[in-house]
């Protein structure tokens, strides 16, 4: 395992190349590259272990041939992807919120609340993703999943002695045949790379500081300062739960799901049909098959005298495949703590009901929400600014809208007009709407 430690240890550009191309090499054959990557297939609506699944038939010998006839349809569910969305709009729809507004200009303004969604999306799926802080905003990195198909890949080094994430290479390649982009990122700058004509890897761009000012003076024009570096590494990590992929455990549930849910198809677009034939004795191979091909093409069958014809059909289960797939459905939405809103569909469920239905996903989100924190405060501290200045996430209230206003409406001469106006804004989405100065009249 390469760390921060050997990177130190190198001396010249040439021993650098080679530990770039070294340390990509491992990143790619770790367990937690692999299971990235297969987690970003299922967010993207494919199953590879389904794809990977060949149809044969057996002759008399027991040989197996591919299966070119019956029907081998592959749908693929696109549970996963609904499921880790749900978690993240669910934890971050609304944002974060800091109590000193400057804070969240710094990071990026509203564009912040998008950068932290995406950069949660990369650590459910690889298990943990990363965010290279920069004057401009947060460049979200992800480790192996590749959500959007195409983007860059960071390989993190950690300090060998406290753990902490000190340098890394992100690398990018559009094609097989388009060159190989790499970018080492150290405390104190970075330097690009890029594989020229042979296929080697040379340096793009020297060491660049990670601040650069630009100003203007009349004397000189326009000329760039280099400024000092972040107080900190400015590459942020952000966890996940026990540190591995969302993938992880719910792999074989989610390729039942489909292998399921493509066999009811397969065996509804073609039920299995045989025929028993009597005082066929007499009849050769050869006959068998042109009884067949009359049944295929022509739809009338032809047969020697005596010989009597009767039409067998095994029926898809259909009941049976429905049932698989409602148990299957259940347990991956319980094991992902997800809310099945087909559940919860109900117009006169209660706040209680839906409170309840929500319990599991809270308790997830209470979970990730200190890695989330830990990424903010980390970025915070590298801008500068106190680690400690507050911030706060506001969940959805999923509620009954009719019931819960009902409620408030009639504890408002307890708690006072001006507040119950504000709760029942809050609850309607309308918060950003509300002023101390309205009109109440309940």
């Amino acid at each position: 395992m390469y760390t921060y430690n050997d990177l130190q240890k190198i001396g010249d550009n040439s021993g650098k190349i080679r530990f770039i191309q070294n340390v990509i090499s491992e990143h790619e054959n770790s367990e937690i590259y692999r299971n990235g990557a297969i987690s970003g297939l299922f967010y993207r609506g494919i199953d590879p272990d389904l794809e990977a699944i060949k149809k044969v038939v057996y002759d008399r010998n027991g040989n197996a041939h591919a299966d070119t006839v019956s029907p081998n349809h592959k749908l693929t569910s696109n549970i996963y992807h609904l499921l880790i969305n749900q978690l993240v709009s669910y934890q971050l729809g609304n944002g974060v919120s800091f109590s000193n507004t400057a804070l969240k200009k710094s990071l990026g303004g509203a564009e912040f609340d998008y950068i932290l969604q995406q950069i949660l999306i990369y650590a459910a799926n690889d298990g943990e993703a990363y965010g290279l802080v920069t004057d401009n905003g947060i460049l979200p990195m992800c480790s192996a999943c590749k959500v959007n198909g195409n983007e860059p890949i960071f390989a993190p080094l950690r300090d060998e002695d406290d753990g902490t994430l000190r340098a890394g290479v992100r690398y990018w390649r559009l094609s097989p045949e388009k060159p190989l982009r790499a970018t080492l990122y150290e405390p104190d700058g970075y330097t690009e790379y890029k594989t020229d004509n042979a296929g080697n890897l040379q340096i793009y761009s020297q060491k660049t500081p990670y601040r650069i000012c630009q100003h203007r003076s009349q004397a000189e024009g326009t000329f760039l300062s280099y400024d000092n570096n972040y107080s900190a590494f400015p590459i942020i990590p952000m966890g996940f739960i026990n540190n591995q992929s969302s993938i992880v455990g719910n792999r074989a549930k989610l390729f039942a799901y489909d292998v399921v849910l493509s066999g009811l198809v397969n065996c509804i677009d073609a039920n299995t049909v045989y025929w028993t034939l009597r005082n066929a004795e007499g009849m050769s191979p050869q006959d068998d098959l042109n009884l067949v091909a009359d049944i295929i093409y022509r739809r009338i069958i032809h047969t020697p005298e005596d010989v009597e014809l009767k039409k067998e059909e095994i029926t898809t289960n259909h009941e049976a495949f429905v049932a698989v797939l409602g148990v299957l459905r259940r347990q991956i939405f319980t094991d992902f703590c997800a809310v099945d809103t087909e559940n919860i569909s109900a117009q006169n469920i209660t706040t209680v009901a839906i409170k309840s239905a929500y319990e599991n996903l809270n308790l997830k989100c209470d979970e990730i929400e200190r890695y989330i924190s830990a990424f903010i405060r980390g970025c915070l501290k590298v801008k500068g600014f106190d680690e400690n200045e507050p911030f706060h996430f506001k969940r959805p209230n999923n509620i009954n809208e009719l019931e819960f206003v009902t409620k408030i409406a009639a504890i408002s001469p307890q708690i006072g007009d001006k507040m119950a106006t504000r709760l029942i804004y809050e609850a309607l989405g309308l918060i950003d709407e509300y002023s101390p100065d309205i009109n109440n009249d309940f």
